[in-house]
């Protein structure tokens, strides 16, 4: 019962750290699903957790590009190549 407390308290601390709320992300997911499906909220939270992550590794990735051509913006191409080395693929 304790470890199930503290698996919650942590899932709580990682979503106090996300930019997007778990309202958002439901409202995003339902945006590409059939209407009578359901979402868990178990499954939001991991959604969210998920999409931060990959996220975060995309923003990373497009800085280092960013860099090494020297410049200090992050462009679309920077994003669209980050993407392939992480998700490989990405729109052109």
């Amino acid at each position: 019962m304790k470890e199930k407390a503290k698996e919650k308290a942590k899932e709580s601390k990682e979503m106090e750290s996300s930019p997007l709320k778990p309202a958002t992300v439901k409202k995003v997911l339902k945006h590409f699903l059939e209407k009578e499906t359901q979402i868990e909220d178990d499954a939001v939270i991991q959604f969210q957790k998920s999409f931060t992550e990959m996220t975060r590794w995309v923003a990373i990735e497009a800085e280092k590009f960013a860099k090494y051509r020297g410049g200090k913006r992050i462009t679309k191409d920077d994003i669209r190549d980050a993407v392939k080395v992480h998700l490989g693929g990405g729109q052109q």
